[in-house]
Formats: C-alpha cells, sequence, structure tokens
C-alpha cells in the first residue's frame, strides 16, 4: 500500500509505541503530526523523526485526555 502523501495524527507520538508509529509512518512517507504533555520531548522528538527524511512532521502540544484541547 502506498502512503505518501497521507496525513497522520499520532497521539503520545514522543515516546513508546507512539513514537515506534510516527517513525514507521515517516519512513513510509506520510506526513505526521504529533502530540504530546511536555514540549520538550515534542522539540526533540520532532527532530529525531524529522531526520528520517522522507515524511513531513510537526507537533503540537496537547493532553488529549482534556477535551478543552481537543478540536471538535
Amino acid at each position: 500500500m502506498d502512503l505518501r502523501s497521507k496525513i497522520a495524527i499520532v497521539t503520545g507520538g514522543t515516546k513508546g509505541i507512539g513514537k515506534a508509529i510516527a517513525e514507521a509512518l515517516v519512513r513510509e512517507g506520510v506526513d505526521v503530526c504529533i502530540t504530546a504533555r511536555h514540549q520538550s520531548q515534542i522539540t526533540q522528538a520532532t527532530r529525531e523523526l524529522i531526520d528520517l527524511g522522507a515524511g513531513k512532521v510537526v507537533g503540537f502540544l496537547c493532553d488529549v485526555r482534556e477535551a478543552s484541547q481537543v478540536g471538535k
């Protein structure tokens, strides 16, 4: 399956399973948005993911457990 030109949002994308998913998607050419609760972790993970070089990567501070932080 060709995933290039697709966009994915990965919550908890700075460590563990979330980061592994983000890495796999970026390697396949997917543009990825990661979210997490700590800006320093987002900054670091975004740099690491960008270095993989295939898909675009952005990161946003967001706690998906808080309804006020999630768009409707």
